[in-house]
């Protein structure tokens, strides 16, 4: 990897930072979701600084083409991310089931109320 490739991995490493801390800052990202996009800038960060870590990493996991670990990899953020959708989707049904259980609840107790009112002045 030559300087100038270096420089932009190292740029495009401090870009994702800045724009993951003003998206939490501005309140578009929930902090939850920002750890795996602070995660992506990190390995970028690694990649650029450490440019030996694929042939590295090629050698501790048998991969023949240090290449295919970006795809390796790739494969991995896109499986994290969408386990992490699915635990907030999970969390989010469940909490539209309990609102609406107390609205059911709340009504009830609405027309209970209209009912012992119209009782009372009936």
């Amino acid at each position: 990897m030559d300087l100038r490739q270096k420089i932009i991995s190292i740029v495009i490493a401090v870009v994702v930072f800045v724009v993951i801390v003003e998206l939490v800052r501005r309140k578009k990202l929930m902090e939850e979701f920002s750890w795996i996009w602070l995660l992506a800038g990190v390995i970028i960060l690694l990649i650029a600084v450490w440019e030996n870590i694929f042939s590295l990493i090629a050698n501790l996991t048998g991969i023949i083409a240090p290449s295919s670990i970006v795809f390796f990899f790739g494969i991995i953020f896109l499986i994290l991310i969408n386990l992490q959708l699915a635990m907030v989707l999970s969390k989010s049904r469940n909490d539209i089931k309990n609102l609406g259980q107390k609205i059911s609840l709340y009504e009830n107790e609405l027309e209970d109320t209209k009912t012992e009112l119209n009782r009372l002045k009936g």
